[in-house]
């Protein structure tokens, strides 16, 4: 056990508390607003004001004064809603981008960028309380602009034709793509602008996706100008056969761990499967629960509808009264335990983001589709994978895919925190909107099994048998974890796993090793102690704070309010103590007596414990 190492840091550490408790006329009327860098902070009863003093561009709703902001290259800033969130208690989140506006004698009047583009990065957060005021702003904005190359390369058409000539890149014998899949790639190109390095002079780029000989779909990255291939990134985490009817039966749930007893699920009838299957496997939605539909892997689809799917909606037999989910062989080969066990633990998720007001995985009641036996890429075997961007031959758009079983005990489908770790990939794309590369692949991963651990001790109870909550991922689907053994509450040095930001993971690029920070946060909030990191590297900074306890739900849901309703796609490692200090603010004060001093407080220190403190040493005061 890791100690302090003088009785000055926990002077420092009660005052750092203290600091920010309500109760003072100072608290009372405190407002600022500072920035580090490009990032913009505001918070307190004048925080518009304050904003408005600072911000570029026009466009934000409010009593807000600034116009376009012309910048070095002849351009104007504005700024564009694309998110507007009410949470389950009345505040209101509003996040702006920054896009810059070319002069019109620069650039083609059909050119992508006539319209305005993105500034990858400048985003904004702002944030009222339930009463329309607005109490905190978070985020990035650019200020001074200057644009180094010319969109030369117009469309979308273009872009995609520069990537596929690339010597650096073979692209699929255009004989074997089809044109609605060409037709995909080209609407879902885009255009933006990206900072060179130094947040004031920007180049045109296009991401483009392209398949490569296998089929593998990939995102290239042109010079806008040039149309040279700078970079090419899988950004895959890793007409639909549809449920013949919404007539909805309890069934019996055979799990793949024979030591779990059977469970009640959901299946519905179906009249179009011949005599020998009755049901398919599709819970219809209800109240707040999203309609969940479980389809499994097979070569040839018996729906007939495309020779490119590779999966079919799961056939259930009634067997001794009551449609049942068990591993059939005949006529067919269907994996019902693995289809139980999906649609269980799709369930859980589901009612646990309710519980958190959010709906389904994407806040909007969109359906649930996950498919079991996936025919996943022989690399992804014993794998499971969230498909964002587009469908796959195995999987359909914004489903689950869990891949065969091969070398495991049990497929992913087996483990609750797999399976919500794989929504929560959808929760991330729909909230602070990372994109799956560069860093914004470690968030992903990070927050994802952030969410893998909050639905499991939301749905288990503690223990070290199948199905109990534990700080292991993915142990009901085989204890000898491998490549996959992340835990955040033990570190023996194996794995190359990163539990601070001073402790360099074993592959330098690997967002899961260096995402298991943030699950670090997430179990010291819970279960209170030091960094268990260190007991290899105590001289790292931060072993000497003693993290004090919130239990998991208090921790959890502060974890995934920060990520849904405060972080941006800009948001950093050295922003989420501050976000994460607000959402514990907004759930749990009792103002005006309180402002959650044991929660921020909690919050604070295990970000400053993973090497992360909060940029602002206070807590969010009662107004």
């Amino acid at each position: 056990m890791k100690y302090p190492r003088s009785a000055c840091i926990i002077t420092v550490s009660v005052l750092f508390l203290a600091a920010g408790f309500a109760g003072s006329s100072d608290d009372a009327n405190f407002s600022t607003v500072k920035r580090h860098s490009n990032n913009v902070y505001a918070s307190g009863v004048d925080a518009q004001s304050e904003l408005s003093s600072v911000l570029v561009g026009s466009g934000i709703e409010g009593a807000f004064s600034p116009s376009p902001a012309l910048t070095r290259s002849g351009g104007t800033i504005h700024w564009v809603k694309i998110r507007d969130r009410i949470d389950d208690r009345g505040m209101r989140h509003v996040f702006y981008r920054q896009r810059y506006l070319p002069p019109a004698s620069l650039v083609d009047a059909e050119s992508s960028a006539a319209e305005g583009v993105w500034m990858v990065g400048a985003e904004l957060g702002l944030h009222y309380d339930a009463q329309g005021e607005l109490r905190f702003v978070f985020g990035t904005q650019f200020e001074d602009v200057e644009v180094t190359n010319s969109p030369v390369i117009g469309s979308a058409a273009e872009a995609r034709a520069a990537a596929l000539d690339s010597p650096s890149f073979t692209p699929r014998n255009p004989e074997n793509i089809t044109l609605e899949a060409i037709d995909s790639q080209l609407s879902r190109s885009e255009l933006f602008l990206h900072s060179t390095g130094n947040g004031n002079s920007f180049d045109y780029v296009w991401e483009t996706p392209v398949s490569d000989t296998s089929g593998t779909e990939w995102i290239a990255t042109v010079d806008a100008e040039s149309g040279e291939l700078t970079k090419l990134e899988d950004r895959t985490p890793w007409s639909v056969c549809s449920p013949n009817s919404n007539d909805q039966d309890s069934a019996v749930g055979v799990a793949q761990n024979s030591s779990i007893s059977n469970r009640s699920v959901w299946a519905t009838e179906t009249d179009d499967r011949g005599v020998t299957y009755t049901h398919e496997a599709h819970k219809v939605s209800s109240g707040t629960n999203p309609d969940i539909q479980v389809f499994y892997g097979v070569e040839n689809d018996p729906c007939g509808d495309s020779d490119t799917q590779d999966y079919s909606l799961m056939p259930i037999k009634t067997i001794g009264g009551n449609p049942k989910y068990d591993d059939y062989t005949s006529p067919d080969n269907v994996p019902g335990q693995a289809g139980s066990d999906a649609i269980f633990f799709t369930y859980k998720t589901m009612a646990t983001f309710d519980a958190y007001g959010w709906d389904s995985w994407d806040d909007s009641g969109g359906d649930a589709k996950i498919v079991v036996n996936a025919i996943c890429p022989l690399y992804k075997e014993d794998n499971a994978m969230f498909a964002y961007s587009q469908a796959y031959d195995y999987v359909p758009r914004y489903g689950v895919a869990v891949c065969e079983k091969l070398h495991r005990d049990f497929s992913p489908a087996a483990a609750i925190d797999v399976v919500a770790h794989e929504w929560g990939h959808g929760v991330v794309f729909s909230s602070a909107g990372y994109a799956y590369s560069g860093d914004g692949m470690t968030y992903h991963e990070g927050f994802a099994d952030i969410i893998g651990h909050a639905v499991e001790w939301y749905n288990q109870a503690s223990g070290s048998a199948a199905e109990r909550a534990e700080w292991k991922f993915a142990e009901d689907r085989d204890d000898d974890q491998g490549t996959w053994r992340r835990r955040p509450d033990v570190d023996d040095g194996s794995g190359g796993h990163s539990y601070h930001a001073d402790d360099p993971p074993g592959v330098s690029s690997d967002p899961y090793q260096k995402g298991l920070r943030l699950s670090v946060a997430q179990y010291l909030m819970s279960e209170g102690g030091y960094n268990p990191v260190c007991d290899r590297l105590d001289e790292l900074d931060g072993c000497d704070v003693n993290v004090n306890s919130i239990g998991t739900t208090m921790a959890n849901r502060i974890l995934f309010k920060m990520l849904t309703d405060y972080a941006t796609s800009s948001s950093d490692w050295d922003d989420f103590g501050e976000l994460g200090k607000e959402a514990a603010f907004a759930l749990y004060n009792g103002c005006p007596l309180k402002n959650a001093p044991s929660q921020q407080g909690s919050v604070a220190k295990a970000f400053e414990a993973i090497g992360y403190p909060p940029t602002y040493p206070f807590l969010v005061p009662c107004p």
